[in-house]
């Protein structure tokens, strides 16, 4: 049972969250509580809204498409993350 204490989760909301610094960290760019932060980590996924948030507070190291597969083929994860200069 120890052995589940010290595994070091994988999912890409522990990634952005270790990327920021803290839950706390992460919650303040999103402007949200860190109890929300927490509640996604515990249930695996987040609200759709914060998948491209997250991304450029990560810097792209996790990606809308890690977030919410669901949401954001592979293929078209960086459409409208880079703005054009005409």
């Amino acid at each position: 049972m120890v052995y589940f204490l010290f595994m070091k989760p994988t999912s890409p909301i522990h990634k952005a969250v270790e990327i920021v610094g803290s839950q706390n960290k992460l919650a303040k760019i999103l402007g949200k509580r860190q109890s929300v932060i927490w509640t996604w980590l515990k249930r695996g996924y987040i609200s759709a809204e914060y998948a491209i948030p997250i991304e450029r507070a990560t810097g792209g190291l996790v990606t809308r498409h890690d977030l919410r597969p669901d949401l954001y083929p592979e293929e078209n994860h960086d459409e409208s993350t880079t703005e054009t200069s005409e």
